[in-house]
């Protein structure tokens, strides 16, 4: 069995559940989930080595008959090093500027500042010091959703120096007086965000910005791939990014926090710089067959015409998704809809 873990595919997000939403006629339909099915990372694989040894281990003090296996018979998983195509920091501009609530302080989070998932979702407002300090102290169970103190590992407990410009984007999100990741209800009142459905909506972002598709972690790849390429001291980057010490080396070697702040402005002023060449990823339309440009217009219950979305499509970048629903009396999802190719792809 554990030859195969490699190969075995899991869900993403177990616990997605069915939304409801409600249509521009009234009435409110159930949309089911989009399971995210990805094969096992190494760290999932080396923990079921780890309880095949647990068990080999008791098994014989259970059951007399039973041989005490050698750990040499369970396999080490000698996976080959996972390669990612990392985000640039322009790249990683154009998704912060097609990012707008939860998912724009993910991108901050996680690409600009380096920050682990379930760290990320566990930030709130109380954690940005007066002195422009990000203290990373908490994440978030992922079963339950709750705030822990029990970080990855010692180091994973970190203070981040921000910057400027990075500072101000951080502080505009403290102003909603809850985490950092959040989603508002229509009654104006915030909610955790569940990390499970960060792969999803991350995705979504990443097609409206037409960049190539990476998971929350990989965002955090990029950060450390552009420290490391860039000539970040070592001791600096494993500060940043919370990573246990392995060597003697490590330990002799302190980050200085001006050089934390350094680092983390250097990144941040990069990604305004304009790439040589874009890299442009085209997505085609999950849909098949022959679509009639005016299908929806000719529904009859559309409040919307061809020359309305067109429109729309043109004037996206000028105005927000509700004063759009203002002004053509729709609902804000009918315009979210539209800007991300889900209805009206041919208008």
């Amino acid at each position: 069995m554990l030859n195969h873990l490699d190969q075995k595919k899991t869900c993403r997000n177990p616990r997605a559940t069915p939304k409801q939403v409600k249509r521009a006629d009234g009435s409110v339909t159930t949309v089911q989930p989009d399971f995210i099915y990805r094969e096992l990372g190494p760290a999932t694989v080396n923990r079921c080595r780890a309880i095949a040894l647990e068990v080999c281990a008791i098994a014989p003090d259970l059951d007399e008959k039973i041989r005490h296996v050698n750990s040499k018979r369970v396999p080490s998983r000698e996976l080959p090093e996972k390669e990612v195509d990392v985000y640039t920091p322009a790249e990683m501009r154009r998704l912060l500027e097609c990012a707008a609530g939860p998912m724009r302080a993910a991108v901050l989070l996680m690409g600009f500042l380096g920050l682990r998932l379930r760290e990320a979702c566990g930030q709130s407002y109380t954690d940005l010091a007066a002195s422009g300090t990000l203290e990373v102290r908490f994440q978030v169970e992922r079963a339950t959703g709750e705030l822990t103190s029990k970080l990855k590992s010692k180091y994973a407990r970190r203070d981040l120096q921000l910057p400027e410009g990075l500072l101000d984007e951080i502080r505009a999100l403290c102003f909603a007086r809850c985490r950092l990741i959040h989603w508002t209800d229509r009654a104006g009142s915030a909610h955790p965000y569940n990390p499970d459905s960060m792969d999803r909506d991350l995705a979504v972002v990443m097609r409206r910005a037409r960049l190539r598709i990476l998971t929350p972690h990989e965002l955090r790849h990029s950060f450390s791939t552009w420290l490391d390429e860039n000539g970040c001291p070592r001791s600096v980057r494993i500060s940043l990014m919370g990573q246990t010490r392995a060597g003697v080396h490590d330990r002799y070697n302190h980050a200085d926090p001006e050089m934390r702040r350094l680092w983390l402005g250097k990144l941040w002023h990069a990604s305004f710089e304009e790439e040589a060449e874009q890299r442009i990823v085209e997505y085609a339309s999950a849909r098949s067959g022959p679509i009639r440009p005016a299908a929806r217009e000719s529904n009859g219950r559309s409040k919307l015409s061809v020359a309305d979305v067109q429109a729309i499509k043109r004037d996206l970048g000028t105005t927000t998704v509700s004063q759009f629903a203002r002004d053509y009396k729709v609902d804000r999802k009918t315009i979210a809809d539209i800007r991300d190719g889900v209805t009206w792809r041919t208008a």
